[in-house]
């Protein structure tokens, strides 16, 4: 009795969950007040307002009287007859409860990415207080459904399962195809899943025959490595390449853009893209879709990485901006894969844009250029109460690997509210770019950083996983929503946009937007500067190219018979040697 009575002065009233059906490592918190973190600031120090207890000496009369509680709490179990969890397992549970898991992420959103779900899957929710445990319907504890066990868990509502959390602890975990176990450890609290693994020491991949060791969350079955550490030649690149021309120029940017954010701002935000001229051609259509369509995007901030690019923008009647001290170095032709040179050079300087305009207090929609609206997209996140709780908001990528988990949040599409939580978010991004290096992506680099911020600041992230509202090129290369394509050519389904990612270069965009009725662009305009356009040596200050340029219809071609349309193209080629 003395030594239970001992380790029950380590509770802390934890509650922990575990839900089987969605992959990541980290554990985000829920309390019963504001999740966000109030700070006391004064004199240079930050406590929280519930700091943790180390030294017994120090207790108030008020500690000291709760821990007193807890431990009567504690031997108050010892009355309770479990045939599940007897005394020895009282530090990490006393009772379980199974509860619907449709029902518990729509209660306890969290943020991530839907995960295939048959509508018959449950969380399991173990208690590890006594004070936790749900109550009967005669408000007890001692016959609360958690701790009446059978052959599994009784089940009961999320509401009446929670009543009686004051903390608690959500830990997101994917069903394996491989054995795997799941350990809870009373011990000094840890927001992170270590991860174990029978590695072969040469191989590297999974082997059955060795003994469990600690690996990365990124290591793979098959011996590779999601998440590897950026070489000391890609930190160097990024020191002295990136980050200090940016230092060297942060003031006299800001200087420079104070005064354009403020004349394009609605509501106190700014859509901001970034292109150069090589995926100029995809802006041209964004505007002129826009224009066609009677959209408004007076508050459209273009970074344009090179001279030509920024010139362009101007005869489209879009406000825009060269950065004259980073995006000099920026490649002008298009990516023409995935990684490419030219591809990560250009992630950086969507770092920068986004981290500029939120220094200067705004919120902002960044937004690719290969993307056509349906609807105003800025309504959505002003006007839907749904979302308003979110301090950043993504489009679903689609993908569903360790490397993205677990929001795959698509960084070609997102909605940032200014706070110090994004404020901070997007410094981090900015001061590691030697993660955007080595992945070749800000947006691997960019789904760490949500994830860790998450648990620790309490930033609240969305993704956007209705794919009625806000569809993309995973949808598009996926026979399974043919249904959903023929919809929105018809017109039955109108979402807010279409991003034409998951789509190997801008060519092949192109001609995927053509075909599906996303074109609005004249064929004499296309990859062609402002003087070829006009037909002239030089522009002249007042020129626009929007008359010659922009169709106010679709201009719809085919050219490819297993990939979505807006017209019958049956009798074209195909793309992928199927049918859609």
């Amino acid at each position: 009795m003395k030594s239970i009575t001992a380790k029950t002065l380590f509770l802390i009233g934890t509650v922990y969950v575990l839900y089987l059906g969605i992959l990541t490592g980290k554990r985000n918190s829920f309390h019963s007040l504001d999740s966000t973190t109030i700070c006391n600031r004064q004199n240079g120090k930050i406590n929280s307002l519930d700091d943790s207890i180390t030294d017994i000496n120090s207790f108030s009369e008020v500690e000291k009287k709760r821990i007193s509680i807890l431990v009567k709490d504690k031997l108050s179990l010892l009355k309770i007859n479990s045939n599940r969890f007897g005394p020895e397992l009282f530090q990490v549970a006393v009772g379980a409860i199974a509860v619907e898991k449709g029902d518990f992420v729509t209660k306890y959103d969290y943020g991530v990415a839907d995960y295939p779900n048959s509508g018959e899957e449950q969380v399991l929710i173990l208690y590890n207080n006594y004070q936790a445990l749900p109550d009967n319907n005669n408000g007890e504890k001692k016959s609360s459904p958690a701790v009446q066990f059978g052959e599994k868990p009784l089940t009961m509502s999320v509401e009446n399962a929670t009543a009686n959390c004051d903390i608690m602890n959500v830990a997101l975990n994917r069903m394996q195809t491989k054995k795997q176990c799941i350990a809870l450890v009373d011990g000094y609290d840890s927001f992170i899943m270590q991860h174990w693994m029978r590695v072969h020491k040469k191989v590297g991949g999974l082997s059955r025959e060795n003994d469990l060791i600690h690996v990365g969350r990124g290591k793979e079955n098959h011996g590779g490595n999601q998440f590897c550490p950026p070489t000391t030649k890609a930190i160097d690149k990024h020191w002295n390449t990136q980050l200090l021309p940016f230092i060297k120029s942060v003031d006299k940017l800001l200087d420079e853009l104070r005064p354009i954010a403020e004349s394009v701002k609605k509501e106190n935000t700014i859509i901001v893209m970034v292109v150069n001229k090589g995926q100029s051609v995809l802006l041209m259509n964004f505007v002129c879709s826009t224009k066609a369509k009677g959209f408004d995007i007076s508050n459209v901030l273009l970074f344009a990485t090179d001279l030509e690019t920024l010139e362009l923008a101007r005869g489209l009647g879009v406000t825009a901006y060269y950065d004259k001290w980073n995006a000099a170095s920026v490649p002008t032709k298009e990516a023409r894969r995935y990684g490419d040179r030219a591809f990560t050079a250009m992630m950086f300087q969507k770092v920068i844009s986004v981290a500029l305009i939120n220094l200067l207090g705004y919120d902002l929609l960044f937004m690719d250029v290969d993307i056509v609206w349906y609807k105003e997209p800025l309504n959505f996140f002003h006007s839907d109460e749904s979302v308003s709780q979110y301090d950043i908001m993504f489009q679903d990528d689609g993908a569903r690997s360790i490397r993205y988990a677990p929001y795959s949040a698509n960084s070609g599409f997102y909605y940032v509210r200014h706070n110090e939580r994004t404020t901070y978010l997007f410094t981090r991004l900015l001061n590691s770019g030697e993660l955007i290096i080595e992945s070749k992506s800000h947006q691997q680099a960019l789904g760490i950083f949500l994830e860790e911020h998450s648990s620790l600041y309490g930033l609240k992230v969305k993704t956007l996983s209705n794919a009625h509202e806000f569809p993309g090129g995973y949808h598009y290369h996926r026979h399974s929503y043919k249904q959903l394509l023929r919809k929105i050519t018809s017109g039955e389904v109108v979402p807010f946009l279409f991003h034409m990612c998951w789509t190997n270069n801008k060519d092949d965009k192109l001609l995927y937007m053509k075909q599906m009725g996303m074109w609005y662009v004249n064929e004499k305009c296309i990859d062609k500067n402002a003087a070829t356009i006009l037909g002239v040596e030089k522009v002249k200050e007042d020129f626009e190219i929007v008359s010659p340029c922009c169709s106010t219809k679709p201009l719809i071609t085919c050219h490819y018979s297993d990939k979505p349309s807006a017209i019958d193209c049956r009798d074209s080629p195909t793309k992928d040697k199927r049918k859609v």
